[in-house]
């Protein structure tokens, strides 16, 4: 059912060619995709050359380790597998089995800087596809052609083994339980400089367990080697997808009890995320919480900054950043700058919306989701961090214009009313 009529019989060729050859005493032949390969090598081509289609999509997760030799040569084997994407999964960061793999695939590459089980790999692989099937592949061992006939029966029955490879169904997973206090996501695009300094200042002012996770939408800067030699978990893309699409992608890799969506330019202080988080747990209802900053729209502006470099500002938000709960307040929207959210928010509403890709109003429409779900959205007023803003679209350029209009006319065109009003009207719900 999954392949077409000419390969199936191919297949099926080649099935009996293999039980007649153990009937006969012989050795049978290791059989990869499109040949039959004999003792020395040589032997005839048994299924063509062109790719193949199922009638479900699937996804293949390809789980390397220090393999760079066999990478390439199982990802170019992988590419005629009737396959909707591949995602490959670096258990244990290795810049030259990244470089590799970067290289010969046009799918999403994970780089775990610490090595996970197996089955931690299967529940990452689950979360980050777009497709319900998975196959789980090992970049040490041969795709065969029952490595073909199982990818073509997962498209009819999840859950089927094969001997390269598992079958497993993404809908049988659950999340796993989270082990570590906040995960922080980091989208971006060719701002390594930038992101250098957003994670040197998350090093030196977090004192709580957490977690980074930067996701790459296709930079061009070095970004991704920045990353492997930082030992963050690195989700790197092979073009923009958009911000939406790469947030998605980080909360899906994370294993926190919080998530964090976090910008790139963006600097944080001392006590930054004991502050957000005393905010965050300071009521079971709060379900999004935002700091002040100098440069956003709405309430979290800071009018006037006092500081002119980058140790002056820290020097004011060690002033500013001091507990003080009579400075929280309860908002109808959190820029998406520095965005900390209970898990619980995410299981009950899901993903941002990436209909907004490449961004603006995405979190505009999560917080106003949050709100309808029964969850409050607060501005934590006593934590400061530093944001150099609109660095990936501009700041007033025609760009970022075109796609204010664009997304503004999405978000009411799905919600009836203009965002604006999110900005206006403090704390009171609009339906």
């Amino acid at each position: 059912m999954g392949l077409n009529y000419t390969a199936s019989q191919g297949l099926e060729k080649m099935a009996g060619e293999a039980v007649r050859e153990k009937k006969r005493g012989q050795a049978p032949k290791r059989r990869l995709l499109g040949r039959s390969i004999g003792p020395k090598g040589k032997g005839k081509r048994s299924i063509g050359r062109k790719r193949l289609s199922a009638t479900k999509p699937v996804t293949a997760v390809i789980v390397a380790m220090n393999h760079e030799k066999s990478i390439a040569g199982v990802l170019k084997e992988v590419r005629r597998l009737p396959l909707k994407e591949t995602i490959v999964i670096i258990n244990g960061s290795s810049d030259r089995t990244f470089k590799k793999a970067r290289k010969n695939s046009d799918g999403i590459i994970v780089s775990l800087p610490e090595p996970l089980t197996m089955e931690q790999i299967r529940l990452l692989g689950a979360r980050l596809a777009r497709t319900d099937r998975l196959v789980i592949l090992h970049s040490d061992l041969p795709v065969t052609a029952e490595t073909l006939a199982a990818v073509t029966a997962v498209s009819e029955s999840p859950n089927i083994a094969a001997p390269t490879g598992e079958i497993l169904d993404n809908s049988l997973l659950s999340v796993n339980e989270a082990v570590t206090n906040t995960s922080i996501i980091i989208p971006t695009y060719n701002g390594k400089e930038l992101l250098a300094g957003c994670i040197r200042s998350i090093r030196e002012h977090t004192g709580v367990p957490h977690q980074i996770i930067v996701v790459d939408n296709g930079s061009t800067d070095g970004t991704a080697e920045f990353c492997l030699q930082e030992k963050v978990l690195l989700i790197s893309l092979p073009q923009n997808e958009g911000y939406p699409r790469a947030c998605n992608l980080g909360m899906k890799a994370a294993d926190g009890k919080n998530l964090l969506l976090l910008n790139n330019d963006v600097v944080v202080t001392k006590n930054w995320l004991d502050r957000l988080l005393a905010c965050l747990q300071s009521d079971a209802k709060t379900g999004i919480v935002g700091p002040m900053t100098n440069y956003a729209t709405g309430k979290q502006k800071v009018p006037s900054v006092p500081y002119r470099g980058l140790e002056g500002m820290q020097r004011f938000a060690e002033q500013w950043n001091h507990p003080d709960p009579r400075r929280w307040l309860q908002v109808n929207r959190i820029v998406g700058l520095c965005f900390l959210m209970r898990r619980t928010v995410v299981e009950t509403i899901g993903w941002l919306d990436e209909r907004f890709s490449p961004g603006y109003y995405e979190d505009d429409d999560y917080c106003h989701r949050a709100r309808l779900a029964g969850y409050r959205v607060m501005l934590a007023g006593d934590v400061f961090v530093h944001h150099y803003g609109s660095r990936s679209f501009g700041r007033g350029n025609s760009r970022k214009r075109l796609l204010l209009k664009k997304n503004r006319r999405k978000f009411i065109g799905k919600w009836g009313f203009d965002p604006l009003l999110l900005r206006r009207r403090r704390g009171r719900p609009i339906v």
